[in-house]
């Protein structure tokens, strides 16, 4: 290539095209005979291949500053409700001229973002956050964030926070219902079932829980464990519902689904039927069954007797 072409090709890329100067391009042209044309097909040529050149010159400057990649792990976690949750912050291909000054930790980034400071439960560095005695409440997406001196922030893909609850306590009754006979021997059972991690430090039997409850101890007629209650010789006023309650170290309390208890009278031939007739009440005539044989005997003696004198009539008009 001609020398005047090189020069005219290294003041085209390095020069806009608004701002070229075709005069001194001009004085640059060693062939005279040539320079008309070669103007006229610089300015043809020339604006479209400037702004690739200016396009070509900024993505350089911009790749000489750098820049950063911030990964955390783990992208989520489950932990149980109490223990420590713990995360990390890696900064990576921090290239060029970029200068991390600041390092910070957001919950929700994206919507109603919430930096974290350092206090009695948390825990923040440049390359790690730390939770202690996470509650459910914890369960969010955490940010690692780092800032350049020139403001730009970096975010980090997120980690997001599962906590698993304590534990669940199930206090199951058996049975759901006990019939006994008055003077008889009541006795109903407390299984606990699921308790977790929760610490279970108290048992109670209360008589109607929900309405007026009473407190059971042991007494002369009544025995209470931790799994069972034994009522002896129960009597009617035994007849109640009952409630196995457990009780963990927070103070909280986890009824059971209670055990009603009925109380049944115990008849013998000495004791007549006592109990009041109600008239919405169908009468049984189980009760009564006694009354029909006397009304059948005396009908059969009738009928009996009734025969007997037809006999003796019928030999006597012989």
């Amino acid at each position: 290539m001609p020398n005047y072409q090189k020069m005219s090709l290294r003041l085209f890329m390095f020069t806009p095209w608004d701002t070229f100067d075709h005069k001194s391009a001009e004085e640059h042209l060693v062939c005279s005979e040539q320079r008309p044309a070669l103007v006229e097909s610089y300015k043809d040529i020339g604006a479209p291949f400037s702004m690739m050149a200016s396009t070509m010159l900024l993505l350089s400057l911009l790749a000489g500053v750098g820049t950063v990649t911030v990964v955390q792990n783990p992208p989520s976690l489950t932990v149980d409700e109490g223990d420590m949750a713990e995360m990390f912050c890696d900064i990576r291909n921090v290239t060029g001229k970029i200068q991390i000054t600041g390092h910070y930790w957001f919950v929700n980034l994206h919507i109603d973002p919430v930096l974290l400071r350092n206090d009695s439960r948390t825990i923040v560095t440049q390359n790690s956050l730390t939770i202690k005695s996470v509650t459910a409440d914890d369960a969010k997406l955490y940010f690692c964030i780092v800032r350049d001196r020139k403001l730009n922030q970096y975010s980090g893909n997120g980690t997001r926070l599962s906590v698993r609850g304590v534990g669940t306590v199930t206090v199951v009754q058996n049975p759901p219902s006990l019939t006994v006979y008055e003077g008889d021997m009541a006795e109903m059972f407390c299984d606990i079932r699921n308790v977790g991690k929760i610490q279970i430090t108290d048992n109670f039997w209360y008589v109607n829980l929900h309405i007026n409850p009473i407190l059971l101890r042991n007494d002369s007629r009544t025995i209470v464990t931790q799994n069972s209650l034994t009522i002896k010789s129960v009597t009617a006023n035994d007849a109640k519902l009952y409630f196995c309650t457990v009780r963990d170290t927070k103070q909280i309390q986890y009824p059971g689904n209670g055990t009603r208890l009925s109380v049944r009278a115990f008849f013998t031939s000495a004791t007549p039927h006592t109990t009041p007739y109600d008239e919405d009440e169908e009468p049984d005539f189980n009760d009564y069954h006694y009354l029909y044989h006397v009304i059948l005997l005396i009908l059969l003696v009738l009928a009996l007797a009734l025969y007997w004198k037809c006999v003796v009539r019928r030999g006597e008009r012989r």
